[in-house]
Parts: structure tokens; sequence; C-alpha cells
């Protein structure tokens, strides 16, 4: 009778740290839980632009371009739709191009945008 239960508590045992394990895996292939930061599963739809003339051009640009991830937006073309704050624009980490030309910014932080290639403002 002792090796039985001695045989179950091992297998249940064995049987828990298999289970921890699989949760491992699952939250390590799901980003763990790192509040949604850093991550290309990060959602475009997350942020949120102080400008609505600005969140207007990044959504139609999303929508035209097929964009849901932060890691998506590569690129963004807002010339001349009154934006006057840039700030959210930060958030966009993987940007390489910025066209906000012809619009009413008096300034842009542009510190960590650091892909930024090309910026156009005038």
């Amino acid at each position: 009778m002792f090796t039985l239960n001695l045989s179950i508590l091992k297998w249940r045992d064995m049987m828990t740290r298999q289970n921890d394990f699989a949760s491992s895996l699952l939250l390590s292939a799901c980003g763990g839980d790192n509040g949604g930061e850093g991550g290309s599963a990060r959602l475009l739809s997350d942020i949120v632009f102080e400008d609505i003339n600005l969140s207007v051009c990044v959504d139609d640009m999303a929508t035209e371009s097929g964009w849901s991830n932060v890691s998506e937006v590569t690129y963004l073309r807002c010339a001349s739709m009154g934006i006057e704050s840039a700030i959210g624009i930060e958030e966009l980490t993987a940007i390489t191009e910025l066209d906000l030309r012809n619009n009413e910014l008096t300034e842009i932080d542009i510190s960590k945008n650091t892909a930024l290639k090309n910026l156009v403002l005038h």
C-alpha cells in the first residue's frame, strides 16, 4: 500500500510540473505578462494621439495598409491635415518615414523614434 501511495504522489507531482511547464510555454508564446509593452503584438488602437487629426490619419492609413500592430507602421503620411500636436507619434517606434508637412506643428519629440530615417515637416 505504501508503494502505491508513493507512486500516486510521484505521478501527481510529475503532472503538476508538466502543467506548470505547459503554462510557462503558453505565456511565453503569448508575450507573457508584460502589459503589452515592447512587443510586436501591441495594438495600434491602444495608442492615444492627442490631436484628433493625427489620430484620423493614422486610422485611415492603418485601414488602407491593413495594419493592426504598432510594429507594422513603418511609414506615415499625414500632410496638410491641420495637425497641431504630434503627441503619440513617439509610440510608433518602427516608423522609418514620417511626413507631417503643411500642418500646424510647433514642436515634435522623435527621441523614441530611433528607426526614423526620413522626416518631412516643412
